[in-house]
């Protein structure tokens, strides 16, 4: 499954980072692009090459979970190319989240 861009191209999209992971099967694209993303500024563009077929699945699940956008992909034929917008970085002063107890409550 190749998701198209609304308009059927690429055009006007200017990426920051490549990555090529054609020949590397699930997870390893997915563990590429989240690394990537992490040493990108906010709102990077990543394009990521892969043949692998679960990275149609696996690119859009891992960016609802991280908060980025899928912009779409492009059939290239023997692999799709994917085109993904980071989160915007959290601003310097704000605090962080509240990640629930931070001590142990026994019952």
């Amino acid at each position: 499954m190749v998701t198209p861009f609304p308009d059927g191209s690429a055009e006007g999209i200017e990426v920051d980072v490549h990555l090529d992971e054609r020949g590397r099967v699930c997870p390893l694209p997915v563990i590429a692009l989240g690394k990537a993303a992490a040493s990108a500024p906010g709102g990077a563009v990543i394009a990521l090459l892969s043949d692998d077929a679960a990275a149609a699945y696996d690119i859009p699940a891992w960016c609802s979970m991280r908060g980025a956008n899928y912009l779409g992909s492009i059939d290239r034929g023997d692999h799709a190319e994917y085109i993904v917008r980071t989160a915007d970085s959290e601003p310097a002063d704000s605090e962080p989240a509240d990640r629930g107890p931070k001590e142990r409550i026994d019952d």
